[in-house]
């Protein structure tokens, strides 16, 4: 049995809280990261495909608009409120679920995408073999992954994260969660870490390329949220508290950049296949 404390810290971790502020804030942005993945996975019309970590159905909806008609596409999530916004996209079916812990058959599917989904696998090795095993002999899994931080020319990320984190640390707002809901990202920012996590649950064919991305971000939703450290801070503060803070950041990011902060960002799209 968990306690009250357990059961908040389990809320928080959750996307359910971030529906609306991740469809508007983040989906903009994966867009062209879900496009990517799509084309790489090299979809035929007719195929099965899963979608690991569904979200609110961005790859989804690409995925099945390839495979048409005579496809189909299963997305699976652990988040009621994201299954919910993704039932409202046309023609994909949603589970509650995710890897390891598939309530699918043995080598149903001819590809399964996971777009930065990776990350928050609570057992990445067993995740993955999870993921083998509801493949087809010959089926293609795609995957990315946000790649290494550098420093790119036009990008205003890091100057802008450095004064969200100052205003933070004015605000007493320090903590951070003992537990992290995405405990494989520091180690999938290396390619070979990948491709030894992708060689060890038994795919062959394994490619790893990065690819950069460029986004504009208005300045309310650099701040809006969505994100595990935001969702941690806003909870264990409280409402007033973290309006008050994101009020203090918008002006003094405003201040700065003026209405947009330019953001680049390097992700592996990674590609295998089952024997």
């Amino acid at each position: 049995m968990t306690d009250g404390k357990s059961r908040m810290s389990a809320g928080w971790a959750s996307y359910d809280s971030v529906v609306d502020l991740y469809e508007r804030a983040a989906v903009p942005g994966f867009a062209m990261i879900a496009a990517d993945l799509v084309t790489a996975l090299k979809l035929g019309r007719g195929e099965r495909v899963l979608d690991l970590g569904i979200g609110t159905g961005l790859t989804a909806s690409l995925a099945r608009n390839v495979v048409g008609p005579r496809g189909s596409v299963i997305g699976v999530d652990p988040s009621l409120e994201m299954l919910r916004a993704a039932r409202t996209r046309r023609d994909i079916a949603v589970v509650a679920a995710m890897a390891p812990g598939l309530p699918f058959p043995h080598a149903v599917f001819d590809a399964v995408a996971a777009n930065l989904v990776l990350s928050h696998l609570p057992d990445l090795a067993r995740g993955l073999e999870d993921v083998v095993r509801v493949l087809r002999a010959g089926a293609r899994f795609g995957a990315t992954a946000f790649a290494p931080v550098v420093d790119h020319l036009e990008d205003q990320g890091a100057e802008a994260d450095a004064i969200v984190a100052s205003v933070r640390e004015s605000y007493g707002l320090t903590a951070k969660p003992t537990d992290s809901p995405v405990p494989w990202e520091d180690l999938l920012r290396s390619r070979s870490e990948i491709q030894a996590a992708l060689a060890g649950a038994g795919f062959a064919q394994i490619d790893v390329e990065v690819h950069s991305y460029r986004r504009e971000f208005p300045v309310r939703d650099y701040l809006s949220g969505w994100g595990s450290l935001s969702r941690y801070l806003r909870w264990s503060a409280g409402q007033d508290v973290w309006q008050t803070f994101t009020a203090e950041a918008a002006k003094q990011l405003g201040e700065r950049f003026g209405e947009r902060i330019v953001s680049v960002a390097d992700v592996w799209i990674a590609t295998a296949a089952v024997p």
